[in-house]
């Protein structure tokens, strides 16, 4: 058998990633559900895994007169929800998720990089993202914020691809990553914020305008689709889409 160099990067990172995960499991498979926020979505994930309904008003928060919507973006909790309802309410299940999805973004960042530039820049670029203090910190707490990383990076990443190849399938690929990771917390607006710089700077770099506005006006109609429904949905429960 023969390993070529990119193969045994390839395995090394794996690795890494496999010992960053057991390390992690360690921290939340030994610990209570503590914080205030992590037993709201252990809460949410319950109701929504146990009942099978995406809900209306918080059953365990509000009063007869005033009631509290179920409006926050809610993708984090019906993916906790599913796993509950498929595999029952284990703790195990909550506390394991969140490093899992911190693996996966590992990977993805690590296959997407390679495809921009090269294995070893790939390595490195995965590796330094899943030791950063803040990665790790949210790895190890049962928040939305480490599934909305995994769908930035993978909107981010795939984006970079689709301007790189002037690839249309990378282009919709993007816009849906955007959209689910705005449906996983609101935040993941902001970071829309450099799509009118790269249309500008395709713009000027291949002077070509109609073929750049039809790229970036289907990935605005590709975000809409996914994310209007929550919205819609918003406006005929609380008459407001946020």
């Amino acid at each position: 058998m023969k390993l070529s160099f990119e193969k045994l990067i390839s395995i090394g990172l794996i690795a890494v990633l496999f010992v960053i995960l057991v390390l992690e499991l360690n921290v939340t498979l030994g610990s209570p559900i503590a914080f205030g926020d992590e037993g709201v979505h252990a809460r949410w994930a319950q109701l929504i895994g146990e009942e099978v309904q995406y809900p209306v008003w918080t059953p365990f928060g509000g009063t007869d007169l005033i009631k509290d919507g179920f409006y926050r973006p809610p993708l984090f909790n019906i993916l906790e929800g599913s796993f509950i309802f498929l595999l029952g309410h284990h703790q195990i299940i909550l506390k394991a998720i969140t490093p899992f999805i911190a693996f996966l973004t590992g990977l993805a960042t690590y296959l997407l990089v390679k495809r921009l530039y090269n294995h070893e820049i790939a390595f490195i670029a995965s590796v330094i993202l899943v030791t950063m203090q803040s990665f790790i910190s949210y790895a190890v707490l049962l928040y939305s914020d480490m599934l909305l990383t995994f769908y930035l990076a993978l909107f981010f990443l795939t984006f970079l691809i689709a301007v790189k190849e002037n690839n249309r399938k990378y282009m919709f690929l993007s816009a849906v990553f955007a959209g689910l990771a705005f449906l996983t917390k609101h935040g993941a607006i902001s970071a829309l914020v450099f799509l009118p710089l790269a249309f500008f700077y395709t713009i000027i770099k291949e002077r070509n305008l109609y073929h750049n506005l039809r790229q970036y006006f289907a990935f605005a109609i590709i975000f809409l689709l996914v994310v209007s429904p929550f919205l819609i949905r918003n406006i005929y429960y609380y008459q407001t889409p946020l």
